[in-house]
């Protein structure tokens, strides 16, 4: 990012209030993660171009808010925290 200008809005799909967002390091990907434990993977392409775009993945399986996405350096695992979940505080999902 080398400015603060606003590029594109998107709506999350499904989501009621977002509690997170990571963008993948070779600008593929973009994870949404939510209040209700939804963590959307999308094309960050089809986000800077449509106000409504599909995800390419959902994780519905967390039990808590998802608070913390982070992708690796090559973009083939989003590691995803809640500091809410008790039993176990991270998942790591294959993208």
């Amino acid at each position: 990012m080398r400015s603060s200008r606003c590029v594109n809005r998107f709506a999350d799909d499904g989501c009621v209030k977002g509690t997170s967002i990571a963008a993948s390091r070779n600008g593929q990907y973009l994870a949404c993660g939510s209040q209700s434990g939804v963590v959307n993977i999308y094309s960050q392409e089809a986000c800077l171009n449509s106000a409504n775009p599909k995800p390419l993945k959902a994780v519905m399986n967390l039990l808590t808010s998802a608070t913390s996405l982070t992708f690796n350096p090559t973009s083939e695992i989003l590691a995803i925290a809640s500091r809410f979940q008790f039993s176990e505080p991270a998942s790591v999902l294959h993208t």
